[in-house]
């Protein structure tokens, strides 16, 4: 096989199809394999202030936002990460959450104790640029790759413990001086920061994680992730893992939609990428829709039925098979085990069923009319002018309409109204 070969980041420039990965989960959403290509973004609130960052996940999550980070500069950033996403998940929301991390070591410890997904940058995770020119000797460059290994795999260990998944994401603008002076300031130097902190991760049998090469210039950005999964396929077919795609600080308007366009696009027609961030200096939420856009050419994206609960959105059966893209000609209807099941090959989705007679009709009634209620005054809170208690209120309500299905409607279930039919064995057993 020939260098030339070696270095092929897609099978064939002509002829569309995805890089096949191995899974990672993140949380409850799957990214790569077989998994619809993921949105995500990033919430601009202080960490510190609880209201305001859950009000601005759950925002995100109505969206379409499918993971949401968060950033954690220090430790005592990181420990506030328990409280936003305690406040998250009692409101119902189970999108999952990311801690972004640079320079700290022990802000990312603590925060994989809370949150799904631990960011790392190689650049700077532990080191400090000093901006010096020397060059270093093999052995001298062995002894930093140590002093990694000593910073990075406490890490590695607890996120392997605990489930957690890894983004190992390089940035162009803040290469280690070790990179820069072997390396340079070049995709190469990108792409081997990288891989040293994936064979790390490696070494100790950790393989959730996934990559990225962001670069404020696009240019750059989509040579360094080519140059990656070239890479990644010359290593071996076990390095088939997933790929995060960004242009660092795309804009605003037309220019920064117009940026990432080039730079996200062009590898999605490549067949790379598994998970993408539109990064507008904007409010997040107008991230998703240019996100959306850019993946739907490619099968576009799935919101996991978990994200937001039925009870705090007021959406139609239509759009939810709009949005999950369900081709219902394709459902396999099987009556079985005490209960229907659909199936549907490739799908995420989570259907409960009860009988007709099984709660009184002043049962239901009580429970949409408290269901429109709340949801009217979220939805006159959502359009005032955003404060604390603006925020605080939101959070309530979302709460509230979280909770309504198990304070009114569960302990009526359990109430056996109704025929009661499944309580029959002849029923029970029987299949159609």
């Amino acid at each position: 096989m020939n260098s030339s070969a070696l270095l092929r980041y897609c099978p064939d420039l002509l002829n569309y199809s995805r890089r096949e990965t191995r899974e990672v989960m993140v949380g409850n959403v799957g990214v790569g394999g077989r998994n619809p290509i993921r949105v995500q973004s990033m919430i601009t609130s202080d960490t510190r202030d609880t209201p305001a960052c859950v009000a601005e996940v759950l925002a995100l999550a109505e969206a379409g936002c499918e993971i949401v980070r968060i950033t954690a500069q220090t430790k005592i950033y990181a420990a506030n990460l328990e409280n936003i996403a305690r406040e998250v998940r009692a409101a119902g929301c189970q999108v999952p959450l990311v801690a972004d991390i640079h320079f700290k070591p022990d802000a990312a410890l603590e925060a994989a104790k809370w949150v799904e997904k631990i960011r790392v940058n190689p650049g700077n995770y532990a080191d400090k640029k000093k901006f010096e020119i020397r060059e270093y000797s093999d052995a001298q460059y062995a002894d930093e790759l140590e002093r990694i290994r000593e910073e990075f795999t406490p890490l590695v260990l607890l996120c392997k413990e605990l489930g957690r998944a890894m983004r190992i994401g390089t940035n162009h603008g803040s290469l280690s001086d070790r990179i820069m002076n072997r390396y340079g300031d070049t995709p190469l130097g990108m792409c081997e920061s990288a891989l040293e902190f994936a064979r790390l991760a490696r070494e100790n049998d950790y393989h959730n994680f996934v990559f990225s090469m962001k670069a404020s210039n696009p240019k750059v950005m989509i040579e360094a992730y080519r140059l990656l999964v070239a890479r990644l396929h010359a290593e071996g077919a076990d390095w088939n893992y997933p790929i995060h795609l960004g242009v660092t600080e795309a804009g605003d308007g037309e220019d920064g939609r117009i940026k990432s366009a080039i730079g996200i696009g062009s590898l999605l027609a490549d067949g790379i990428g598994d998970t993408i961030r539109v990064s507008l200096t904007e409010d997040a939420v107008h991230e998703i829709p240019v996100a959306r856009a850019l993946v739907k050419p490619f099968g576009g994206c799935g919101v996991p039925p978990q994200a937001v609960t039925a009870a705090s959105r007021s959406r139609s059966l239509d759009a939810d098979a709009q949005t999950t893209r369900v081709d219902w000609d394709k459902v396999i209807k099987d009556d079985s085990c005490y209960l229907p099941h659909w199936k549907l090959d490739d799908g995420t989705y989570a259907i409960t069923f009860r009988l007709a007679d099984s709660l009184p009709g002043e049962v239901i009634t009580r429970y949409q009319e408290k269901q429109t209620q709340l949801l009217q005054e979220l939805e006159t809170i959502s359009k005032q002018e955003k404060s604390r208690s603006s925020l605080d209120q939101i959070v309530a309500l979302r709460k509230q309409l979280a909770a309504l299905q198990e304070e009114q409607i569960f302990p009526e279930l359990d109430r056996g109204y109704g025929s009661c039919i499944l309580k029959i064995p002849n029923f029970a057993k029987s299949r159609c």
